[in-house]
């Protein structure tokens, strides 16, 4: 004989001996984007990624460039001490990479420390129009404190009878605005009371320097400071 069993509708949890329907399952919701936390986070986040790609950016656009490390009056032949490399963000100009020095050049016209070294700043004067000469000085006749690159006058006394005797006993000017290639430090000088003084003069001047250092006292006179 065939046998039917009854169910009940509906499904029951295994074991649930009352037959208690099952609960339905939650679906979860999206994530809350929306959320004003979260809207914060993602602004900060932005904001600092394109902050960091400029900072990257403006680094990149630097150019290495020559800039002087002091004042320097114009005719100064420029040494290694006194120019930089310098990373700055220039738009044009004639100023000089890295890669070409402006040692040994001559100097067009006054500059001052911290300017970037530009093509029209050198002078294309040839170097054999120049000179070095030495000039021994008193330490009490000569600028205290005086260096490469600044500019004096020289000034000679007669110190000869033949030139008392003939009124050329005042001192007169012997060299305007010579430019001072090299002094030696007060240390380096010692107890000697000359100074050593190498001037950079044109050649046209060198023979009325030399017959005034061996004819009276030298002085030298120290330029002011002008932006020419």
């Amino acid at each position: 004989m065939a046998q039917f069993v009854l169910t009940r509708s509906g499904s029951t949890a295994p074991g649930n001996s009352a037959g208690t329907p099952s609960p339905e399952a939650v679906r979860q919701g999206s994530p809350r984007w929306r959320d004003g936390r979260v809207l914060v986070g993602v602004v900060l986040i932005v904001v600092a990624m394109v902050a960091g790609s400029r900072l990257l950016s403006g680094a990149d656009s630097r150019t290495q460039v020559w800039s002087f490390a002091r004042d320097l009056s114009a005719g100064t032949v420029v040494t290694d001490d006194d120019v930089v490399v310098s990373a700055v963000r220039i738009d044009g100009g004639d100023y000089l990479n890295s890669d070409h020095s402006p040692v040994g050049s001559r100097l067009s016209h006054r500059v001052v420390s911290g300017q970037l070294v530009s093509a029209s700043s050198l002078a294309t004067e040839a170097a054999t129009d120049r000179r070095l000469v030495t000039v021994s000085v008193d330490v009490a006749h000569a600028p205290s404190g005086l260096s490469h690159g600044e500019r004096v006058d020289v000034w000679v006394t007669p110190k000869d009878d033949a030139a008392s005797l003939a009124g050329n006993a005042a001192p007169h000017l012997v060299l305007a605005g010579a430019v001072v290639d090299e002094i030696p430090t007060i240390e380096s000088v010692g107890v000697a009371s000359l100074v050593p003084v190498v001037l950079d003069v044109p050649n046209a001047d060198v023979a009325r320097l030399v017959s005034a250092l061996h004819h009276g006292d030298i002085d030298l006179v120290r330029l002011p400071t002008t932006s020419s």
